[in-house]
């Protein structure tokens, strides 16, 4: 996402953590050279838009999401904040899945996917969470992003929300209308986005939910639900 920590992400948090620092004795220039230092030491990885954006390669979040991707999805797929495009991808891999809808904020990322994907089950769309989205789904799949905002380094790939976890819960209370009976939604959920809370709302919103993988990797650990519409 794409949008979420992953590694990448935590090359950011730690921007945003040093750069504060600054007032400590840290410059920007001297975050910006620690940083570099510690994305060579854990091989993050970006890519740069020409406008700026960063679209991070995949990482622990996003292989731990596809493997159940490859496993779970079936039928219509959304790919939800789509990124560099993997969980579609994953997707299209298998024959029960009918068609995959890649869907990103960023017009650069679905630029880049119609270029790279070449499946007549794949179409593509630029929408804020559902915003510009009619259909319905069989499979929801979604890696939010879950960083809290800062406004001194804004990135819409990693920022959740002022907690982590609004873009989370804004996505949940959308989501029911967009899926199918019987369908599920795969969603990624990090120990720093509010776990708690994001169960919460998946509770409020009338959803049946079950972890059905997760990983510590460094300080976070990630989980992955199966989310379905509670039937009385």
């Amino acid at each position: 996402m794409k949008g979420h920590l992953s590694s990448s992400g935590r090359f950011l948090m730690n921007f945003r953590k040093e750069s504060s620092s600054s007032r400590s004795g840290f410059s920007i220039n001297t975050s910006l050279s620690l940083n570099t230092h510690t994305m060579k030491n854990h091989s993050y990885l970006k890519v740069f838009h020409k406008t700026g954006i960063m679209v991070y390669e995949p990482r622990e979040d996003s292989y731990l999401m596809e493997l159940q991707v490859r496993r779970l999805a079936r039928g219509d797929v959304l790919d939800m904040g789509t990124g560099s495009g993997i969980q579609g991808r994953a997707a299209l891999s298998q024959n029960r899945v009918s068609s995959v809808l890649f869907s990103d904020i960023d017009q650069e990322a679905i630029d880049r996917l119609k270029e790279a994907v070449h499946d007549t089950r794949a179409s593509f769309a630029v929408s804020d969470l559902f915003e510009r989205i009619q259909k319905t789904f069989d499979t929801i799949v979604f890696n939010p992003p879950y960083l809290p905002d800062d406004p001194r380094v804004k990135e819409t790939s990693l920022d959740g929300g002022p907690n982590g976890y609004e873009v989370a819960v804004r996505f949940i209370g959308q989501a029911k209308a967009h899926l199918r009976k019987d369908g599920m939604i795969l969603l990624l959920i990090s120990s720093l986005t509010g776990k708690r809370r994001v169960e919460l709302a998946l509770q409020e919103n009338g959803f049946i939910f079950s972890i059905i993988a997760e990983k510590h990797i460094d300080f976070e650990t990630l989980y992955v639900y199966e989310v379905g519409v509670h039937h009385d």
